[in-house]
């Protein structure tokens, strides 16, 4: 038999809809580390979570994106503010 796995994984505040939870990127980021890697490519990056978050792990982060609005999203986004917010509401929840 054939499974299906969602694309998006919900795991933590996301910055948009149909985004992936910055729990998930951060343990993606970890991942991707430990690995021994050290660039995470993102080639539609939206409003940039994940490549904000590799930068937080101390990875370098390359993203595509065709909005404009999304890309300076992107560009603006605060990986460690992020966190702390997710984490503050876990902890409320």
């Amino acid at each position: 038999p054939v499974a299906s796995v969602p694309d998006v994984l919900r795991r933590g505040r996301a910055t948009w809809g149909r985004g992936t939870g910055v729990r998930c990127c951060l343990a993606v980021c970890r991942y991707v580390k430990k690995a021994g890697f050290s660039t995470v490519i993102d080639p539609f990056c939206g409003e940039g979570l994940i490549l904000a978050v590799a930068g937080h792990c101390g990875l370098n982060g390359i993203g595509v994106e065709l909005s404009r609005r999304r890309a300076a999203a992107a560009r603006a986004l605060d990986a460690s503010a992020l966190l702390a917010q997710d984490a503050a509401a876990e902890a409320a929840s």
